[in-house]
């Protein structure tokens, strides 16, 4: 398995060459699964909102299709970070996925109306739609409901980030901020999951609410890449162990950290205990990407259950680092130290 690291800038187009070239790496290094890192589609700063979501409709235009052909092309499977604009969450999504009540979708986008759509979500009979929102294919109403969120009624909500109340007095902002997405995609070029980003950004003075919308903050399942079972864990949501918790105890064997960990006073030590906590608590193997630009701190690594490192980088620009991961030594560290999460409530 293997974890990239990259220079995310607002130039989608150069942020894409990086990326393919460490999807080509990685496979001609023999690995199955790539982990690359937040915000590798497009880099996120602080400044318009209208703007971002501008750059992120563009890029978004294509980078979905870009990164399911690079991974059927080099037959790997690629989880990575992204931007899907309001209302165009299908272009991710997989096939059945539900659409939120109240979203607004077009007709013929060729999934077949009915397919996992709840009641009052309303699609005209006989229409075919996109999947609006980013859960498992063929999940029932109850997960529909709880993606509701992700429906018109999301654009009212901030961050979820200490002292959260809301972006602005009105509805502008959030009528154009994007979702920041993890795109999973198997060797096969098929999208196995996209899924927002729960707990956003709003601390150490930075406020990422301002610039993109919150996913649910329930709902998310592990994803089957590569013969195994990944836990999607995006940056921040790394500070909250019951997320990873609750992807552990529905089955997860690896935990897939997407990240641009901001540069700070000991931002970089918080980084490794935080990630080394995560491995060892859950007994699993933590494989953890991420950005290196001026404001970030990369140091991508391969924890094994144990929290050691079986491989790692620096703050180098651009990098790849590759270690086995041994589904049996997840078993046995459980049974050594008397822990077996994915059995926890």
């Amino acid at each position: 398995m293997a974890v990239g690291q990259l220079a995310p800038s607002q130039d989608a187009g150069a942020n894409w060459a990086a990326a393919s070239g460490l999807i080509e790496r990685a496979a001609g290094g023999g690995a199955r699964l790539l982990i690359l890192p937040e915000q590798t589609m497009l880099a996120q700063r602080a400044g318009d909102p209208a703007r971002f979501a501008a750059l992120a409709g563009d890029a978004w235009s294509w980078w979905p299709q870009a990164l399911s052909d690079a991974a059927r092309d080099f037959g790997l499977a690629v989880v990575a970070g992204g931007f899907a604009p309001f209302g165009r969450l299908g272009a991710c999504a997989p096939a059945g996925a539900c659409v939120p009540a109240r979203a607004s979708v077009p007709a013929g986008a060729g999934v077949p109306a009915g397919a996992g759509v709840p009641a009052g979500a309303g699609v005209p009979a006989g229409a075919s739609v996109p999947a609006g929102a980013c859960v498992p294919a063929g999940a029932g109403d109850a997960d529909c409901a709880g993606v509701d969120a992700l429906g018109d009624g999301a654009g009212a909500r901030g961050g979820d980030g200490p002292g959260d109340e809301g972006v602005g007095a009105g509805a502008e902002t959030a009528d154009i901020r994007p979702w920041n997405v993890l795109v999973a995609v198997d060797a096969d070029g098929r999208v196995a999951a996209c899924q927002p980003k729960a707990r956003l950004y709003d601390a150490f003075a930075y406020r990422e609410s301002a610039m993109v919308r919150p996913g649910p903050l329930t709902g998310a399942r592990p994803v089957e890449l590569a013969g195994l079972r990944l836990g999607l864990v995006n940056c921040y949501e790394l500070r909250f162990p019951e997320l990873a918790r609750r992807l552990v105890a529905a089955g997860a064997e690896v935990l897939a950290l997407s990240a641009a960990w901001a540069r700070g006073p000991h931002k970089e030590e918080q980084w490794t205990a935080l990630a080394k906590a995560r491995a060892i608590e859950n007994c699993v193997y933590l494989l953890a990407a991420g950005a290196r630009a001026k404001d970030t701190i990369g140091r991508s690594m391969i924890l094994d259950p144990d929290g050691v490192v079986r491989a790692g980088l620096g703050q180098e620009p651009q990098g790849l680092a590759l270690a086995e991961v041994d589904t049996a030594l997840i078993a046995a560290t459980r049974q050594r130290v008397g822990s077996a999460p994915a059995q926890d409530g």
